[in-house]
Formats: C-alpha cells, structure tokens, sequence
C-alpha cells in the first residue's frame, strides 16, 4: 500500500463482498464513490491490494463509482487480566455454549450401541431458536460424554422471548438419529442463570451456558480514507466509538488536535494504534462546528452475525 494514502484513489468498490481463499474484501459505492476494505485479523489475503487482479478490480470500481478510497479498522483484541470493562452487557445478545452432555448407553431404539451399528456414538448437538439452527455443533466421534471443544464460541443476538429447542443426535452416514430434544424458555431470561440443565425421559443430559454476552477490547469502528480527509465508515453500536456519539459518515479533521490533512495514511493508522489504550481525541466537523470526543479502548460487543466484517475477532476462543 503506498505511503501517502492521498495517491490511493483507484482502490475499491461496489456492495457485497469477494472472497479470495479464506480472505475477505468488501466494497461498496457511497455516494459515488466506492471503498475497499481490508480483510478481517487472521484471513488469508490471497492477492495482494497491488496485484494486477486487484488493479483489474480497482478499474472495474472506477468505471462503475468513479473515484476509490480504502478503508480500514481498528485492532480488537480479547479482554487482558487487569482490563476494567465496567458497565452492562447488552441486553439483546447473549454469550451461548454447548458445555457438555451425557449420551445415555443405548441407542434411541433401546439397543445397545455396539448393536445399533456403533461401538460409540459420534453426538452433535443443535440449537434451534425461532425455527432456525443458531448453532450446531461438529460432529464428536465414538463417546458417550461430548464436549465439543471445537465448537463455535460467540455472543448471538437474540430477539425478545425468542423460543429454543436443543436437540442431541447421534450423527449418521444417511441421516441423524435424535437422542433428546427440549424446550427451553426465553434464552435473553436464562442468560442470567448463566447455565442451563436439560433431562430427557431416557437419561439424556445436555449442559447449555447462556451467560451475558462477553465483551472483546477496542475501539469498535472503521474509518475511510479520502484525499486528505477521514470518515467514519462503520461503527459498532456496543464500543467505546459507539457509546461516544460517533456515527457512520462523520468526517474526522483532526486527532489528539493534530489536523487530518497534514498526515499520511501511515500517521491516521498510527494515531487511532497508539491512542487506543490511553484515549485517541477526535475532532469530527459538524454543522454547528467542531465537535470533539475522546474515544479510549474499551468493551466491544460483537455477534457471530459481525463475523463477515470482523473476522475472527467476532469469535472466542476455548
């Protein structure tokens, strides 16, 4: 990426996303003028943004939007020992888990499992929220006490007594065979009982956590960058840039009272990285005049659903 980020008018796009390999570039044309978005912490990259076919893609951008700007993101990281996050967790969304379960000795058709074609059964598990699979779980082989370590660990958004159903299955070549299935009641209410016990007719167990949703540390948004301008792009509602009153489409002048149009692209990058931890003053203009904030790194509240932006910053790891 060039240094001086003022040069950088042909790079981006057109709504919806491109996948390269594992990476993901979004563009979208905002008033005429399209924007590319590099890929999420820990995705492939595969081409690079200098590459002929991200030059190939650039022209094709121009000639749809007209002039191209990049944008980019803040660092979000998990929460350190010692962070102060304070405040509530936000009340539509919940941290959700399979903790475990225990898989009683016969199959469903009451025959043993070594007679029902299985020494063990390979359990997943499903949680079903308003008729729609929220989480399933990889597929555990030949055990009777099923953890999942692999599983997909993450806040979901949840709406307002939404109804679930957990189902345990013994996973199949054709099909799956039900082993246990259970109503649960407003999952948004249990998440303050943090987990959930569920006992079916034939011994089955499934230990559900539901707990408030858990925070990541950061900023919480993203920023364009224009001939000698800055905007903000995207904003997590649930993030220190939210809380602070910042909104998509206001334009940045100055940061720590240092004027946007005197930087480069690699000085914007640095300030919002090193004014993180100890509060980043930003200058937005306003039709009444500047108005300026202090946005410090604090809790973001990410969904799964912000998985496609965020990447794996939007999961937990076990």
């Amino acid at each position: 990426m060039p240094a001086d980020w003022r040069q950088m008018r042909f790079l981006v796009t057109q709504h919806d996303v491109l996948h390269e390999n594992a990476g993901v570039f979004h563009w979208t044309c905002r008033q005429g003028a399209p924007r590319l978005r590099e890929p999420s912490h820990g995705a492939s990259r595969g081409f690079s943004i200098g590459s002929p076919w991200m030059v190939a893609l650039a022209l094709t951008a121009v000639a749809s939007c007209g002039a191209v700007y990049p944008e980019l993101r803040t660092s979000v990281r998990d929460v350190d020992e010692g962070d102060v996050v304070g405040g509530t967790a936000p009340r539509q969304m919940a941290y959700i888990e399979f903790e475990r379960a225990r898989v009683p000795p016969r199959a469903p058709d009451g025959r043993p499992w070594s007679e029902a074609g299985d020494e063990l059964p390979d359990p997943v598990a499903r949680l079903i929220v308003d008729g729609r699979t929220l989480i399933e779980t990889p597929v555990e082989e030949d055990t009777l006490t099923p953890t999942w370590p692999n599983q997909r660990r993450a806040n979901y958004r949840l709406r307002p007594r939404s109804r679930a159903t957990v189902q345990l299955l013994a996973h199949g070549t054709m099909n799956d065979r039900l082993i246990c299935a259970k109503n649960v009641g407003d999952l948004r209410a249990e998440a303050e009982l943090g987990r959930v016990e569920l006992v079916c007719d034939n011994g089955a167990r499934i230990w559900l956590l539901v707990q408030p949703a858990r925070p990541k540390f950061g900023l919480g948004l993203f920023y364009e960058l224009r001939i000698n301008q800055v905007f903000v792009s995207l904003i997590v509602e649930d993030s220190p840039a939210g809380r602070a009153g910042l909104r998509v489409g206001d334009e940045i002048i100055a940061l720590d009272g240092k004027w946007v149009r005197s930087m480069d692209e690699a000085q914007v990058r640095s300030m919002f990285n090193a004014g993180a931890a100890n509060g980043l003053r930003i200058t937005v203009r306003t039709a009444a005049g500047p108005r300026e904030v202090v946005v410090k790194e604090g809790p973001v509240y990410l969904s799964i659903d912000d998985s496609e932006i965020w990447g794996a910053d939007a999961r937990f790891e076990e």
